[in-house]
């Protein structure tokens, strides 16, 4: 299928949407979550002499520790370190007191620290709903692509029906063909997930995922798919039951550790994990549907979404890199076929820069010749004239920041206007660079002057 301008992005909106929406999670929703957290908790040990009791407990730690007997020139202070003493039981070490009005304070520490592990656990909850629902969104928003602009002749729907009010209401074919593709779509939504995503790599990808089909790649795949049904079974029993375990739970999680009536527990870090288990599989599958309708070929394709890549590599390199590295084998698998031109050339230039700086963001820069060695001769052979290929040779040779600087200025020699310099000031590849006092001086000729 030909693309135009208007699908090139409609497509591209899917996953730049996707990725958008759960890197705000990492980045916004956990953060904006511990800061309101802290500031509660901050506001909560002020009030009712917490401050100062929590105060007493640490000099009294110190004492305990130190072997020293410090006192607080705070009266009320003083009178909690005098009247708190530590207690063991088996490997946990706790304060009690025989004071009736430090006893009253330690219960409502405690009251204090469930209401907000409470709201901690109900905010992580939603952020999963958060995560779940944007999951669901990106692989909708594929199927659909798929059914209404690559398939022809209504593939998948012919089956479906619709009542003639409903034709007369939508009023063309085109809407009548997004009504049924819509609802195909809905029904599988209350499927399980799994069945839902085999369906989806049915229609947007090449790759028969069929469990019949035991091969190492398939076998992978359904490992991921499973750990991501496992998510969604912890979202659900958030959105149904408030995160309390059930034998429906049990049930379709088989290795569960907890038993009915527990509390199904969210940490940050799991939160982060899931993010990125759910990010790289969503790359996964949008890489494998771009291969099935040969996008990557697509030279405005392609560069549309080199430009969104390049805008979020350093914020998540490994992501990208999957993208980067399937446009460079495509370039080595037209070199090889022997049609090369100068376009492929600049092409294949690029690729290779944006994969070299996807791994080095990584923190694998040395993984980089390891994996493309003899890619990377080739490329040197066929564009050493190009700068910028020059300037990642200086990169992997590790030359000095006066080489790099020199190669650098010969790099912005190649455009011609102000936008272009100026845009090209800011890209990743110029990082090592940036706190360099030629390149920020430079950087001020360029836009400042005219």
């Amino acid at each position: 299928m030909k693309l135009n301008e208007d699908l090139i992005n409609e497509h591209q909106l899917i996953f730049s949407d996707f990725f958008d929406r759960l890197m705000s999670i990492k980045s916004f929703d956990l953060n904006t979550m511990n800061s309101s957290i802290a500031v509660e908790r901050m506001m909560a040990n002020q009030a009712n002499n917490i401050k100062e009791l929590q105060e007493a407990i640490k000099i009294s730690e110190d004492n305990l520790e130190n072997g020293t007997e410090i006192k607080s020139e705070d009266n009320l202070i003083q009178f909690f370190v005098e009247n708190i003493k530590y207690y063991q039981d088996g490997d946990k070490t706790g304060v009690k007191s025989d004071d009736p009005f430090i006893q009253s304070l330690f219960t409502k520490m405690n009251k204090n620290r469930k209401r907000i592990n409470t709201e901690l656990e109900q905010h992580r909850g939603l952020i999963l709903m958060n995560i779940c629902s944007t999951f669901e969104i990106f692989i909708s928003s594929l199927m659909k692509f798929e059914l209404m602009n690559v398939y022809q002749n209504g593939a998948y729907i012919t089956q479906n029906t619709i009542s003639y009010k409903d034709i007369i209401e939508l009023g063309s074919i085109e809407k009548v063909k997004e009504n049924l593709v819509e609802k195909l779509i809905s029904d599988y939504q209350y499927e399980k997930l799994e069945d839902w995503v085999e369906y989806v790599f049915k229609i947007c990808t090449s790759l028969n995922i069929s469990k019949k089909k035991r091969n190492e790649e398939v076998i992978k795949i359904w490992k991921k798919i499973e750990s991501i049904s496992v998510v969604f079974q912890k979202r659900n029993i958030f959105v149904h039951n408030n995160g309390i375990v059930n034998q429906i739970y049990l049930n379709n999680v088989k290795d569960s550790n907890l038993n009915i009536g527990d509390k199904v527990k969210l940490k940050n870090s799991e939160i982060v994990d899931i993010v990125d288990m759910i990010l790289e599989f969503g790359a996964d599958v949008f890489v494998l549907n771009m291969n099935k309708n040969k996008y990557f070929k697509d030279e405005s394709y392609s560069t549309s979404l080199t430009e969104y890549l390049i805008g979020n590599v350093e914020q998540n390199p490994y992501i990208c890199k999957k993208f980067f590295v399937e446009m460079l084998n495509l370039d080595m698998k037209s070199i090889k076929s022997g049609h090369i031109d100068d376009t492929l050339k600049i092409f294949t230039g690029v690729d290779c820069i944006n994969t070299w700086l996807s791994y080095d963001l990584m923190g694998s820069k040395d993984r980089f010749l390891i994996d493309f060695q003899s890619q990377y001769n080739i490329i040197r052979d066929l564009a050493t004239e190009q700068p910028s290929i020059k300037f990642l040779d200086a990169l992997i040779r590790n030359e000095s920041t006066e080489k790099l600087f020199e190669v650098f200025e010969e790099v912005m020699g190649t455009y011609k206007s102000k936008t272009e310099k100026v845009n090209a000031l800011d890209f990743p590849i110029f990082y090592s660079l940036r706190n360099e006092e030629k390149f920020i001086e430079y950087a001020k000729g360029i836009r400042y002057n005219d």
